[in-house]
């Protein structure tokens, strides 16, 4: 007969654990070793060991390998009667020179000044990453065509011309 119900009871001693099923007189009883772990540390430490694998650490936004993965499953799942999805490349003129008068420190608040202000620009559903140094690439999903493109590119453009302001510096 199949057992209706089963208990399971955790004793003082996590590796002793008492199991019944069944109903009623035909309750069985045995003893399972078992051992209980808390495994939430284990977690955490996974989640963020791919975090910062696919994550930039200094922006907060994505990384290269997190792009191209996305930029993989855009390719495979669109259908052929809606558009490819479209990258584009930015890359800062120039930084070099930041980094060399001003140090490391304004070159690292130049980048994150620089993925705020991208990220304000781009469209919703559009992913801005970082590619590497000084490289950012936004993946286009979605778009209706060269035209949108085109003025995606513009706001991006009109949004970088502007000064930015890195401590004494502009």
């Amino acid at each position: 007969m199949r057992p209706t119900s089963v208990l399971v009871s955790i004793t003082p001693n996590p590796k002793a654990t008492t199991c019944s099923s069944g109903s009623g007189a035909e309750a069985t009883r045995s003893s399972v070793s078992s051992l209980v772990r808390d495994v939430s540390e284990s977690a955490e430490f996974e989640r963020r060991l791919w975090e910062s694998a696919h994550f930039d650490g200094l922006t907060g936004l994505p990384n290269r390998e997190y792009l191209l993965a996305e930029l993989e499953q855009s390719l495979a799942g669109r259908s052929t009667t809606t558009c490819a999805p479209a990258v584009l490349f930015i890359d800062l003129d120039r930084f070099k020179v930041v980094n060399d008068a001003w140090g490391h420190a304004a070159g690292d608040q130049l980048l994150r000044l620089v993925a705020a202000r991208l990220s304000n620009v781009i469209r919703s559903g559009d992913l801005l990453a970082r590619f590497g140094g000084d490289e950012f690439v936004v993946l286009a999903r979605n778009h209706d065509g060269v035209a949108e493109l085109l003025e995606l590119g513009r706001r991006v453009i009109r949004e970088l011309e502007t000064s930015f302001r890195l401590g004494d510096h502009i």
